[in-house]
C-alpha cells in the first residue's frame, strides 16, 4: 500500500514537473521565435543601411546637389515671361465669346490655382471690365529658398479701366513661384486701389 502511494504521489510529481517543463518550454519558445524575428528586422534594416552609406560617394552627393541647383535668374525670367502673357491677356480685351479661350491660356501660364483666380476677376461678373487695357505691370520677387525652391512674387497692375478713362486704376498681386517645380502657388489678389486724378 505504501508502495502504491508512492507510486501516485511520484506519478503526479512527474506530471506536475513534465507540465511546468512544457509550460516553460512554449515560452522560451515563444520569446526565442519574437527574438529570431527581432534580428531579422535588424538585419535588414542593417542591410539597407549599408547600402545607403556605400552609396554616398562624393560623386553621388555631388550629383544631387546640383539637380538641386537652380539658376535664380532664369527662375525669374521664366516667372515674369508667364506673368507678363497672362496678365497681358486677362486685362485686355476679354469680351464673352474670347473668355474661354483666355481663361485656358492664363491657366495654362499660371497654373490652375493662380490662373483660376485671376480669370475669375475677368468673368462676366468679375471686376475687370471688358474693355480695358494694362498700361503697366511691375514684379518684383523676393528671397529665394534654398531648401524649398520658394520665391514671393509681388505685381502690380497699372491698368484704364475702359479706353476712355482719364484715370488708372491699380491691382495688388502676391503668390509663391517654386522655382524647382516651376508652378505658382498661393495667389492672392489683395487690394483693388481706387483711381486717383493725378495718375493718368
Amino acid at each position: 500500500m505504501f508502495k502504491q502511494i508512492c507510486a501516485g504521489i511520484m506519478t503526479i510529481a512527474a506530471i506536475w514537473i513534465g507540465g511546468i517543463a512544457i509550460h516553460l518550454g512554449v515560452g522560451a519558445n515563444s520569446q526565442l521565435q519574437t527574438a529570431k524575428q527581432a534580428y531579422r528586422v535588424n538585419q535588414t534594416a542593417i542591410q539597407q543601411n549599408h547600402k545607403r552609406t556605400n552609396s554616398l560617394t562624393k560623386s553621388s552627393v555631388s550629383k544631387m546637389m546640383l539637380s538641386n541647383t537652380v539658376n535664380v535668374d532664369d527662375a525669374k525670367k521664366d516667372a515674369t515671361d508667364r506673368i507678363n502673357n497672362a496678365f497681358n491677356t486677362a486685362y485686355g480685351s476679354v469680351n464673352k465669346d474670347k473668355f474661354s479661350d483666355a481663361k485656358k491660356s492664363i491657366k495654362q501660364q499660371l497654373g490652375n490655382q493662380f490662373g483660376n483666380k485671376l480669370a475669375n476677376l475677368i468673368n462676366p461678373d468679375g471686376s475687370i471690365p471688358y474693355g480695358n487695357s494694362i498700361q503697366e505691370c511691375k514684379i518684383g520677387f523676393g528671397k529665394y529658398d534654398v531648401n524649398t525652391g520658394n520665391m514671393p512674387v509681388v505685381i502690380t497692375v497699372k491698368y484704364k479701366a475702359t479706353e476712355s478713362s482719364t484715370t488708372s486704376s491699380y491691382d495688388y498681386w502676391t503668390a509663391v513661384y517654386n522655382a524647382h517645380k516651376k508652378t505658382f502657388s498661393k495667389a492672392q489678389h489683395e487690394a483693388i486701389m481706387p483711381a486717383t486724378q493725378n495718375n493718368q
